[in-house]
């Protein structure tokens, strides 16, 4: 894998999510759920069989996700392969209705 190119294993999952809340805040399991179906999905692409993460080495949520929001989970593969290697996923929201941004960072 040295010297290989990197930059077409990226797979992007995106999803309008719900919320069953009364203030319409959307679980934060919800985006988490995300990011796993992105990274198995980046498995798939790696070596044709799906994967489980096994950790996060950290999580930030910037800004509140709410029913209706569009989310866009995407999976970056930065070094290794298979059993050991290591991904970036970002998720930012799009509120169609206000136009506003935010996002959630993992590594």
């Amino acid at each position: 894998m040295p010297g290989e190119d990197l930059s077409r294993y990226v797979s992007v999952v995106e999803l309008r999510v719900d919320s069953h809340y009364t203030d319409g805040v959307v679980s934060l399991g919800t985006i988490v759920e995300m990011f796993g179906i992105a990274g198995t999905k980046l498995a798939y692409m790696i070596d044709g069989d799906g994967g489980l993460m096994r950790a996060f080495e950290s999580v930030e949520f910037l800004a509140p996700v709410y029913h209706g929001d569009f989310v866009r989970a995407t999976a970056r593969l930065l070094r290794g392969r298979s059993d050991v290697a290591a991904a970036q996923l970002r998720a930012p929201r799009h509120r169609a209705h206000r136009g506003r941004r935010a996002a959630a960072h993992v590594r």
